[in-house]
């Protein structure tokens, strides 16, 4: 056996190895990465000194949504299941509360706030987290109606009047 041939068949074998081998541990690696800093990015608790009260005084979560946002069905439904009321806020319909979805770090919806933690997206254990320490901090989950700024037929026609 000659060295080219030798050299030929190591050549060949590692090529294998690494397509075989190590290539498909290379590309599992680097989605896993990519989807972790997607998630983190997209659900995550903002760190911001802000409580719902300061946003409206009337409400313990205040909830920033659109129409078309099946997260926020999803939150909204979790936390009408869980007794709570909360204020929405309809981003697309107010600039003032799209100014203020900004400001808060809102990248997606919904952007929630329950008591003092501001939280991005919807995941069922950091809603429950936040409502249970918004129940112990003596803080009682707001059961008074707030003021609503999603346009209803009612809030429509006196904007069209205006």
């Amino acid at each position: 056996m000659s060295l080219s041939n030798v050299l030929f068949r190591f050549k060949s074998m590692n090529l294998t190895k690494i397509k075989k081998y190590i290539l498909p541990v290379l590309l599992y690696s680097a989605v896993a990465y990519s989807l972790f800093f997607i998630y983190q990015n997209q659900i995550r608790v903002i760190n911001q000194k802000v409580s719902a009260r300061e946003i409206d005084p009337a409400c313990d979560i205040v909830m920033f949504t659109t129409d078309h946002c099946p997260y926020c069905a999803k939150a909204k439904a979790y936390l009408i299941s869980q007794g709570a009321q909360y204020c929405e806020r309809d981003i697309e319909w107010s600039e003032e509360d799209n100014q203020l979805f900004k400001q808060l770090g809102g990248k997606g919806t919904p952007l929630t706030v329950i008591g003092q933690t501001v939280i991005g997206g919807f995941v069922e254990s950091r809603f429950k987290s936040a409502l249970q320490k918004l129940e112990t901090n003596s803080q009682v989950i707001s059961r008074s109606l707030c003021e609503n700024r999603k346009p209803t037929a009612e809030n429509l026609d006196l904007v069209l009047l205006s």
